[in-house]
């Protein structure tokens, strides 16, 4: 699971890359590891911009 969280924090990190996002996630067996990569995504991007939910 960390090696699709960083393969698309990479994504992110370099340029917003829809379509290769789509493809990381469309390899996932399970409904649930997608929505817990999404989550890390997430807060990953919220560390990184520093930025905090109301």
């Amino acid at each position: 699971m960390q090696k699709a969280v960083d393969d698309h924090l990479d994504c992110i990190e370099e340029f917003i890359n829809i379509p290769q996002l789509k493809n990381y996630l469309e390899g996932f067996d399970k409904p649930d590891a997608v929505t817990e990569v999404l989550k890390e995504i997430i807060l990953q991007s919220k560390v990184e911009f520093n930025f905090e939910d109301d």
